[in-house]
Formats: C-alpha cells, structure tokens, sequence
C-alpha cells in the first residue's frame, strides 16, 4: 500500500486488470516490459492510458514496471509484470475535482458519475488490452476484470454542454449499489476484434445499476466522437 492508492481508494475508484489464463511467470524478458508499455499506449489527446512517466521516474520491480501518477484530479497507479498482467487503479477525477460547477451539475462532485467519463475510461482500458493480448505478453485467451467502487448514491450526468440525447436519465434513481464488479474470459481474437462493443456493453451494465438502459446505438455515437480523439 501507499499514500496514493490509500487516497484513490478512498473515493470513487476504477480496479481494472486483464491477465493471460494459463499463467507462464516470463513471458517476455524483463528489460522488454518498458518498451512495451511504450509502444502499446492509448493516447487521448494530452492524456495516456496508461499514464506514462519519465524513464527515471517508473517503478520497477522483481518481475513488473508500474507507474504511480498523481497529477492534480488524475490519481492512477499501473502495472505490467512478465506474466503479461496488467493491473490498474485509478480513481474517478470528478472526485478531486472541488471546483467543478455546472447548471448541469447541481450536486457535489462526489454524488456524481459521468456518463462520458465511463465510456472514456473502459474505452480506452479495452483498446489498450487488445493490443497487449496480440503483443509479446499476450497469449490465446485473457481473463478481464473491471470494477468500478464507490458508486452508492451517485447520479449519471453528461459533462458536456453540447450533448442533448441523454436527458432522459435526469432525475433517474441514484446508484444503490456500492459497487460494480465483473470478470470475463475472452479469447485473443475476441478481443483484438471487438474491443470498443465490449467496452460499451460493460459500460451499459453500469448506466444499468444507476436506473438508465440506453440504446447501444446511443452510446456508439457517443463513443464514435471519443475515438476521433484517440490514437
């Protein structure tokens, strides 16, 4: 435990983590994790997925680099181990965002779930998953776990302005669960082929547990307009 993953858990949080079935302890040679996670990075116009940091500045471990950024309202730790596991904590930046204010947005930050930041988040969690599975780490079939923590009392609200087609989860019931947690086994290709409708059915089942089932074609579209973003 640290400071930081002390902080992150002690608000709404995302546990996410993808790991081969068969476990092999090497999969790669240590000295190739870091170029790896290089190379495989989601870019989302200033920001990463994972969060990367100067070469100093990654920790490293027997069999893992790993990253632990704390950077204003975005609070997130990573890492990757020769097992091809990848494993990431990072916390809902609404959360740490005390000046937020919006007519949109009457209610403290905390009693809030961004409906553009779920879709953002599992879409670029999965994109970056189906190219670890097709890189020297991957293997034929992964294990997918993703949580999302401290959802009780939460309300789904858009961020953006601009967006008109969702205001029919205004004023929906708030989230009574704590918590969302699921694990799925998918093989290589499964995964490489469909990353952004997996990220979209998982993120569904969120908006569910907070009262709203939208139509896949509505956050397609929505998700169409994050990905012209994202490289």
């Amino acid at each position: 435990m640290s400071a930081l993953t002390d902080a992150i858990k002690s608000r709404g949080h995302w546990r996410m983590s993808v790991r081969p079935t068969e476990f092999v302890r090497e999969r790669c040679e240590y000295g190739e994790l870091e170029p790896l996670i290089r190379q495989l990075v989601i870019q989302v116009g200033g920001w990463s997925f994972p969060p990367l940091l100067r070469s100093q500045d990654v920790g490293r471990g027997r069999d893992w680099v790993g990253v632990s950024s704390d950077r204003d309202v975005h609070k997130e730790v990573w890492r990757l181990f020769q097992s091809g596991q990848f494993a990431y904590l990072g916390g809902f930046w609404m959360d740490w965002d005390n000046g937020l204010r919006s007519e949109r947005a009457p209610r403290p930050p905390r009693e809030l779930l961004g409906v553009e930041d779920v879709l953002r988040q599992l879409t670029v969690f999965f994109l970056f998953a189906s190219s670890l599975v097709l890189s020297a780490v991957g293997s034929e079939s992964v294990v997918v776990r993703v949580g999302a923590h401290g959802l009780a009392g939460r309300v789904l609200w858009i961020e953006s302005p601009d967006v008109h087609d969702f205001d029919d989860i205004l004023g929906r019931p708030k989230a009574d669960i704590e918590e969302y947690v699921d694990e799925k086994r998918y093989s290589r290709s499964e995964l490489s082929a469909d990353a952004a409708g997996m990220a979209r059915r998982w993120a569904a089942a969120i908006y569910e547990r907070c009262g709203w089932q939208p139509a896949d074609a509505s956050l397609e579209d929505m998700q169409s307009k994050m990905l012209r973003f994202i490289r």
